[in-house]
């Protein structure tokens, strides 16, 4: 399956890796909210991604660098970052979840 955020990625000339989808992927799920690197590492945990605190930091500086995740001041002392407006539209533009899996995992079926 093509993953609608490998476009994004592409363009700025990145691989596509687990890593780097999964890490824009949760700042996608937080919509156009600012988010440290803590509040990432602890969205992926709860998703049931499996990756390292380390990763996650390396992430934000590669994917900062790259422009596809853009400075939001800080919290505390911590950096913020927001993602890109390429990175949300390609988000955006994903097809829906099919059979309640997304591209980020289960969905939970509407009431």
């Amino acid at each position: 399956m093509h993953h609608p955020l490998a476009v994004p990625l592409q363009a700025a000339g990145l691989r596509q890796t687990f890593s780097r989808l999964e890490v824009l992927s949760q700042f996608c799920l937080a919509g156009d909210q600012a988010s440290t690197g803590a509040e990432v590492y602890a969205g992926l945990t709860r998703r049931g991604v499996p990756m390292a605190y380390s990763t996650v930091y390396r992430m934000l500086q590669t994917l900062s660098y790259a422009g596809l995740l853009l400075p939001a001041g800080t919290h505390g002392r911590h950096p913020c970052y927001r993602p890109s407006s390429a990175v949300l539209n390609a988000w955006q533009a994903r097809p829906s979840p099919v059979s309640g899996v997304g591209l980020s995992g289960p969905t939970s079926p509407s009431a």
